[in-house]
């Protein structure tokens, strides 16, 4: 085990001299000076990593990318419980990194499973207030991590995941525990900080401020202890908004929960069926207009036939190729959504990625780029035409 080399997920630990990424190590970095695990320590690690290592063995690739990113992130998870939390039963941090980390499963009856049920059995478990406000703000950096440099974390329906995690029936209080917001004194009565509200909003601190200064909250408070200033929030805006907030999307949530990429994005808008939401600088979508968009296509596919026909994905890289214009790309989907060609729908598929079209849709393909063809060599003759008029 080298545990002083490199951290699978991102970490304090990333920040220190000699760190690196996992994929930057050489193989004589891993061997020089490694130690083997203590039985318990590598019971956990094969429980944690045994079914990856099984898919590469077997090259199956989309298993072992949903076991790494689900390993990933209970890592994450952990992590940030055993790194943040400053109490004296907690292991020393001399000891290495999977012996407090098996330590703090142990010590708090954590069932760690790599997979997307294991991820929110795990979840339910934490029920340690200390616990709640470390994981929430570290669901919320990771929202806003994956947002700037994805990673195969985007792989996981995270906002979900923290949606589900903030509105599980369990009562949070007033007043955040001890050492997770650093105000001096005690808060108003029915307010919380802007920290603690911007935990459980989930947006960037930015965005918060511009929230702040727009006047969202009203009834908003800034009380000045010494030199510093600390904002306070009402609960029941902060709330509001909050609801608010998790009902929109944004251009990289659209992408990881639609399935597409961006040249279907640009498509999308370009045909009027995403409609973007401007606040400020930033872009949003309504989650309500993403779920319309697969109803719509469920209202209009067919069954995904056993055999005997070769279909392409609607969204796939056919419909940007060759000498397929943009404009052609839109009307290609705005004609799909209209029910013009037959549509299929492969069930285990998720997002767009489960449509798919047959020769219909390419033949109109074809047709579109020969009447567009067409169409610009008589304006081209029609200039040439013009030209030749205003000779002597």
């Amino acid at each position: 085990m080298k545990d002083d080399l490199a951290e699978p997920v991102m970490t304090r630990g990333y920040a220190e001299d000699g760190k690196c990424f996992i994929a930057e190590v050489t193989q004589e970095q891993l061997w020089a000076g490694a130690i083997c695990p203590m039985p318990d320590e590598r019971r956990a690690i094969e429980g944690m990593w045994a079914d990856f290592e099984r898919s590469i063995l077997e090259n199956d690739i989309p298993r072992a990318l949903e076991n790494i990113s689900c390993i990933l992130f209970l890592q994450a998870l952990l992590d940030a419980i055993e790194t943040t939390l400053d109490e004296p039963e907690l292991p020393q941090m001399g000891l290495p990194r999977w012996t407090r980390m098996l330590q703090l499963v142990e010590r708090f009856k954590y069932l760690i499973t790599p997979n997307a049920n294991g991820i929110r059995t795990f979840l339910d478990q934490i029920t340690i207030v200390k616990h709640r406000y470390v994981v929430l703000a570290r669901l919320r950096r990771m929202l806003i991590d994956e947002a700037e440099r994805p990673t195969c974390l985007s792989n996981l329906p995270v906002a979900e995941l923290r949606t589900r995690f903030l509105n599980d029936g369990r009562k949070w209080p007033d007043a955040p525990a001890r050492g997770l917001v650093h105000v001096p004194h005690e808060q108003p009565e029915r307010y919380v900080s802007f920290d603690r509200a911007e935990s459980l909003i989930g947006c960037s601190t930015h965005f918060l401020q511009l929230a702040v200064r727009s006047n969202v909250f009203p009834g908003s408070c800034v009380v000045q202890y010494g030199i510093r200033r600390y904002t306070f929030l009402p609960v029941q805006a902060v709330e509001a908004y909050r609801k608010w907030y998790s009902s929109l999307a944004t251009r990289e949530q659209v992408l990881n929960e639609l399935h597409i990429d961006g040249r279907n994005y640009a498509a999308l808008l370009g045909a009027g069926l995403l409609c973007p939401i401007g606040i400020a600088n930033y872009t949003f979508f309504h989650r309500t207009a993403l779920n319309d968009l697969c109803r719509r296509l469920d209202g209009l596919s067919r069954p995904f036939p056993a055999m005997g026909i070769h279909l392409r994905p609607l969204f796939g890289s056919w419909i940007f190729g060759k000498g397929i214009t943009k404009a052609i790309s839109e009307k290609l989907l705005e004609e799909a959504f209209s029910g013009k060609f037959p549509i299929f729908r492969q069930q285990e598929n998720p997002g767009l990625s489960a449509y798919f079209v047959d020769h219909a849709a390419v033949d109109r393909a074809y047709r579109l780029r020969r009447i567009e063809s067409a169409k610009r060599t008589r304006q081209a003759g029609m200039v040439s035409f013009r030209q030749l008029s205003l000779l002597p």
